[in-house]
């Protein structure tokens, strides 16, 4: 119960922001070093060539991981709680769209070799 009373909060609320504000920058360098690996291995064939290596081979869409992971971390680095669950929310709900729309282009233009591709790779 103490850990969750005002006093407690108002006595450590620096440390929670600093621990925020440290996660939120770490998560964006990270965000950000994944989107360049993704970018490297895309090399300008987002539709003509299926890409399956890199980062395409541990997740079906490692570019809007690394978003949702950057998106975090800014959130995070303006030390609040309520950005980072606002951009979780808005992610659940509007990515799935967006991805979904992406699998259905990829299956029509690469056909068999998506849906094996997706056998075997998560899509995050």
């Amino acid at each position: 119960m103490t850990f969750i009373s005002e006093a407690y909060m108002e006595e450590h609320a620096p440390l929670v922001e600093i621990i925020f504000f440290f996660c939120g920058i770490v998560l964006v360098g990270v965000a950000s070093l994944g989107r360049l690996w993704c970018t490297v291995y895309i090399a300008g064939n987002k539709t003509g060539v299926l890409v399956t290596e890199g980062p395409f081979s541990l997740c079906r869409n490692p570019l809007y991981f690394f978003s949702l992971l950057g998106a975090v971390g800014v959130g995070l680095a303006t030390e609040t709680i309520t950005i980072p669950i606002l951009i979780l929310v808005l992610f659940a709900f509007w990515y799935p769209l967006v991805i979904k729309d992406e699998e259905e282009r990829l299956r029509e233009v690469h056909g068999a070799a998506y849906g094996k591709y997706c056998e075997k790779v998560p899509r995050f």
